[in-house]
């Protein structure tokens, strides 16, 4: 029996009683552990699925890259302001939204020695490759267990109709 119980251990059970030491309070522990697991996960599941939903919603773009510049995910409004689908996610890399790659290796820079930037400004442009955005970045860095960089996670702001109307403020 243990050893059977040891092994269901093993491929993801939870817990296990042998059937030849079955005591009243074992068997109250494992069920009160279940029900607490049980519960747990729910909070678990509802919580992701809250920030789900507010990455999903969210007006600005949100995304996930790795250090390599290939994106793990980003949100419809990123897309939508980028003018790429879902598909293309699979090939985008993050440098096809730089108008200036040394933007990238700049920004890379700064974040490998701060952890973060807020309102970054910054020049991105759309799939078209001619339409540049004026953008606002707020990233923070992503680390593994060891203390070692594995990517970043971040907001874009598109603030190109604000930017448009202060230039065409000033040359007026």
């Amino acid at each position: 029996d243990d050893a059977i119980g040891r092994s269901a251990v093993k491929r993801g059970a939870q817990d296990y009683i042998v059937k030849s030491i079955l005591e009243t309070n074992l068997l109250n522990r494992a069920i009160f552990h279940s029900i607490e697991r049980k519960q747990t996960e729910e909070e678990l599941r509802k919580s992701e699925e809250k920030y789900r939903e507010l990455f999903l919603r969210s007006k600005d773009a949100i995304y996930m890259s790795t250090v390599e510049g290939d994106f793990i995910d980003i949100n419809p409004a990123g897309l939508a302001l980028f003018g790429y689908a879902l598909d293309d996610l699979r090939t985008l890399k993050v440098k096809d939204l730089y108008v200036n790659e040394r933007d990238r290796i700049q920004l890379i820079e700064e974040l490998n020695t701060k952890g973060e930037v807020e309102d970054y400004e910054i020049v991105l442009v759309k799939k078209d490759k001619a339409t540049r955005l004026h953008c606002l970045l707020t990233t923070l860095v992503i680390y593994d267990n060891n203390n070692q960089v594995i990517g970043f996670q971040g907001i874009i702001k598109d603030f190109t109709e604000k930017k448009n109307a202060e230039d065409a403020l000033v040359k007026s």
